[in-house]
């Protein structure tokens, strides 16, 4: 079976203020021997066929170009990619030029996600962004005229003081370069972070459920209109062969290596998470933490909100039983009764279970139900 490759690049210029990432500031002089540290990761694993690859963060684009290339050789020379691979690498607008674009291209690089979260100036200084409106702009062109294809966007909504007026000026914008993935996520308050410590303090004040659902509301009409297939609940893309295969494999369950500090994977039945410190993880990368062996119950319960979060596809009764080898009403039965008759949060088709529409906002409440 094909599996994926997260490889997490922890370095940023300026760590955001709502980004509760394994990420630092400052340590690019030990950059080199990250890279060094994560071919030797690499080069530990049994060589097999992979046909998705993720290159996150932090800000991977930050580091030299040639750190990326190296990488990625090394990639290639030890795992099998197969041909027609999704390669994707994240991007913040700031860090990127025309050699990098060339570089990750020639490297192999195939989709770029560009991290660019607001058109309005005024929230992106609120979110910490080093980058501007016109930075995201010249960034998109700058990747489609270099030669990417396939092209996501990351959207945060749902900001302090955001109006929906701001929101669907952010919305036209992102539209108006022709991206061909769009990642919408509503702002999380999450502790450990410096926009935490300013809600606390009473500098800024979350926008209350029902202004954040309406915004969610926005966003899943208006992209829907203009043609985007909502496939997960935060991401929309413009044909299916754009959807994140990456990301569908987590979606899904599929097994992954993860190779960085604080990576998480997924191999043999076992979930972990890589040692994430950057300093401790180039001096022993097979350090791990949260290691986990998941049981019959762990799986069914994953596959249950995994693929419940992929809207229209959701869970496939048949495929359940062909996978744990019991009917899913014998095990989730009083939820899925629940659900589907009195919330009416689940709806029927045919032989799929999936989110009601009106679920969708709210769907972590449905979500935990599952949970054995």
């Amino acid at each position: 079976m094909k599996k994926g490759l997260y490889i997490h690049i922890p370095f940023c210029i300026k760590k955001c203020r709502y980004c509760a990432f394994n990420s630092y500031e400052n340590m690019y002089d030990y950059a080199k021997k990250y890279i060094d540290a994560l071919i030797k990761h690499i080069k530990s694993f049994k060589s097999e066929k992979i046909d998705t690859i993720y290159i996150g963060g932090g800000t991977p684009s930050s580091i030299d170009k040639e750190l990326i290339s190296m990488l990625m050789k090394s990639v290639y020379e030890h795992f099998d990619v197969l041909d027609e691979s999704e390669i994707t690498i994240e991007a913040n607008p700031k860090t990127l030029d025309e050699e990098k674009i060339e570089a990750y291209l020639k490297a192999g690089i195939n989709r770029i996600s560009i991290g660019s979260q607001s058109f309005s100036d005024d929230e992106l200084k609120i979110l910490g962004r080093i980058h501007t409106s016109n930075d995201i702009e010249n960034a998109v062109k700058m990747a489609r005229c270099g030669g990417f294809k396939n092209i996501n966007l990351d959207i945060i909504y749902a900001l302090f003081n955001q109006s929906e007026d701001s929101l669907k000026e952010t919305i036209d914008k992102t539209l108006s370069l022709s991206p061909t993935h769009i990642s919408c996520y509503g702002l999380m308050i999450e502790e450990g972070t410096t926009l935490f410590d300013d809600v606390k303090k009473g500098k800024y004040v979350p926008l209350k459920d029902e202004a954040y659902a309406k915004m969610y509301e926005t966003i899943c009409d208006t992209l829907k209109k203009y043609g985007f297939l909502h496939y997960e609940i935060s991401n929309f893309a413009k044909e299916e062969k754009y959807k994140s295969r990456h990301n569908l494999k987590y979606w899904k369950g599929k097994e992954y290596f993860g190779i960085g500090a604080g990576a998480s994977g997924y191999l043999n039945s076992q979930r972990y998470t890589n040692c994430d410190d950057i300093l401790g993880y180039i001096n022993d990368f097979s350090q791990k933490h949260d290691v986990e062996n998941l049981t019959l119950n762990d799986k069914m319960s994953e596959y249950m909100i995994l693929n419940l979060r992929l809207l229209d596809e959701g869970v496939d009764i048949l495929e359940f039983k062909k996978f744990f080898d019991k009917d899913i009403f014998d095990v989730f039965g009083d939820k899925l009764k629940y659900h589907l008759e009195k919330t009416k949060m689940l709806t029927k088709k045919e032989n799929k279970i999936v989110l009601s529409k009106e679920a969708y906002y709210v769907s972590n409440a449905v979500l935990c139900d599952f949970m054995i």
